[in-house]
């Protein structure tokens, strides 16, 4: 039997519930998926099953089996997956879709999400992956561009689609009207997260606690596997803060002024992100 028919038996028969968290990067999508997991509901966390080494939903269901395979919690267990838009197809987006419980949208301004990504980026091409030497306010012209030129047609991305945003906006249109959908704004879970936590339990089904703000204990599970082996889950730039935080943090909004942003990504961001970003937003009540 595939893992992919073991993972949809499990949840036919109610041991498992699953809850895909669609994120794009830099939207604080990793806290998000980790407090959705600290309810009352017994739930566990894994970080991209499906990841930019491994799009393929066979491996993705092993990775979640053996999550839950060495769980010491009993079932029924619900298992939040979080995974970035650009790792999924749409047939791969259309098959979570059945085998989920819900799916969770997390999105940020992409003014904001796009200038964090840049940073980020920045030091991977600088120093190395999961650097985390240059702030935002010393990124030259240069590391600028640079970042936006991987970004554009770097490894394993074209037309940008490491940003997640065409992707995301494609999966987002494909929502059947059964399929309960949450989209959480990373800046409003950082400015209100007891409120946005509660509604998304009460659609989710899933029992709120207020140890889902503050006061995380559930392990973080990482499946994604092509991190920089020189560093550990916390102290990798693109996973720290999440990792070692026990609870939601305020988040600080810095911007890159868009005029030193090179104009293909400017395109981009005003052309695919700000209005798939919108649409998203004007579905929230």
């Amino acid at each position: 039997m595939s893992n992919y028919d073991r993972l949809t038996g499990l949840i036919s028969s109610g041991d498992i519930e699953l809850i895909h968290v669609e994120a794009v990067p830099r939207s604080i999508s990793t806290a998000l998926a980790r407090s959705l997991s600290e309810s009352d509901t017994p739930s566990i966390y894994v970080n991209e099953p499906f990841n930019r080494m491994k799009h393929d939903i066979e491996d993705a269901s092993m990775r979640i089996l053996d999550a839950v395979e060495h769980s010491q919690k009993d079932s029924p267990i619900t298992v939040v997956s979080k995974n970035m838009a650009r790792n999924i197809s749409r047939s791969i987006f259309s098959e979570m879709m059945e085998l989920s419980k819900g799916i969770v949208w997390s999105i940020r301004d992409p003014h904001v999400q796009i200038s964090s990504l840049i940073t980020r980026i920045a030091n991977d091409l600088q120093y190395e992956p999961g650097a985390d030497v240059l702030t935002m306010e010393e990124l030259t012209d240069d590391n600028i561009r640079q970042a936006s030129e991987f970004l554009e047609n770097g490894p394993k991305s074209t037309n940008f689609s490491k940003t997640s945003w065409y992707d995301m906006g494609q999966h987002h249109m494909q929502l059947e009207a059964s399929t309960i959908s949450v989209v959480v704004d990373g800046l409003e879970l950082t400015e209100q997260p007891a409120k946005i936590l509660r509604s998304a339990s009460h659609l989710l089904n899933l029992v709120f606690s207020d140890q889902m703000v503050n006061g995380w204990q559930g392990e973080f599970i990482n499946a994604n596997t092509g991190y920089n082996p020189n560093l550990t889950d916390g102290t990798h730039a693109w996973t720290k803060e999440a990792v070692i935080s026990t609870g939601i943090k305020p988040s600080s909004q810095k911007t890159i002024d868009i005029g030193r942003i090179p104009e293909s990504l400017q395109e981009h961001l005003m052309g695919i992100a700000l209005p798939t970003y919108e649409r998203m937003m004007a579905k929230v009540d």
